[in-house]
């Protein structure tokens, strides 16, 4: 060993984009809202509390969930199917 020690860097050669934001949900009344669930432990849980605060605070009409068949996996098609279904797609993360 010569005492040199490499370091790598691992992010990539992706470039950072500044795109504008999409558009907001002014008001979530009488709105189809969608969940996609990774499956990370607790995740559903505390989708479970949302759901409910949607439905009985802010009046949404319909909460339409689905759940990746893997933590890991893909979720492509689950997301088309809710962006063709409801207004607004919440995606997320738990552990």
């Amino acid at each position: 060993m010569n005492g040199m020690i490499e370091v790598l860097r691992p992010t990539g050669g992706a470039k950072l984009t500044k795109d504008k934001p999409l558009p907001g949900v002014a008001d979530l009344e009488n709105k189809v809202i969608g969940f996609l669930d990774n499956r990370k432990p607790n995740f559903a849980v505390f989708l479970d509390r949302l759901e409910t605060l949607l439905l009985n605070d802010c009046h949404v009409a319909k909460i339409v969930r689905r759940q990746k068949e893997r933590v890991s996996g893909l979720a492509g098609v689950l997301l088309d199917e809710l962006a063709q279904e409801c207004d607004l797609v919440i995606a997320g993360s738990s552990d």
